[in-house]
């Protein structure tokens, strides 16, 4: 199974450096992929890497500081069409096969964002149909209707928090780690 976690271009509504008409649900673009592939059998995590990427876009002072990336950190890595091929190359030199095997993400966005993204360039979507939603996950097993945050949930299963908040493989490695405890 693969955990995937994506940060993108984002802004606040007053943000001074936001383009004008500027809308999340059409304008967002992915900057980083964080994919750990988690080995189920053995509930462990097998490697992670993290894949950057180039927006034709703006990144934001508010995305800046809320993942620490800036536009240096990514004007010249690949675009989006480049970046899914390099994670297709990583995925099956691992023995993952993206398009067919199971992937996760810590709610529905990851999913929503990436399927977005790909019909909004006329690229192919390159994960499999089967997602899990493991933030709905996490709160079946805890019994509680509401969703958590990565951060409320390590700390609901007095877990500490591995890396930094809001960059994709250290989200996605602590989202494995939340993965693994709940399905003990």
């Amino acid at each position: 199974m693969m955990i995937v976690d994506l940060e993108a271009t984002c802004f606040q509504n007053d943000d001074a450096d936001k383009p004008e008409g500027w809308e999340a649900s059409k304008d967002q673009e992915i900057t980083e992929i964080g994919a750990v592939i988690y080995n189920l059998p053995e509930r462990r995590i097998e490697i992670e890497k993290s894949f950057f990427v180039r927006p034709d876009g703006p990144l934001g002072e508010f995305c800046k500081e809320l993942t620490d990336l800036s536009f240096d950190d990514v004007k010249d890595q690949p675009n989006l069409e480049d970046t899914l091929k390099d994670m297709k190359a990583w995925c099956k030199e691992h023995k993952f096969d993206l398009g067919q095997q199971p992937w996760g993400s810590w709610g529905d966005y990851d999913r929503v964002q990436l399927f977005r993204e790909c019909a909004r360039k006329r690229l192919q979507y390159p994960f499999s149909r089967a997602h899990y939603n493991i933030k709905g996950l996490f709160s079946i097993m805890q019994n509680r209707s509401k969703g958590f945050g990565v951060g409320a949930a390590l700390s609901i299963l007095d877990m500490e928090f591995d890396g930094r908040p809001h960059r994709g493989v250290d989200d996605a490695r602590n989202i494995a780690n939340i993965f693994s405890r709940v399905m003990r």
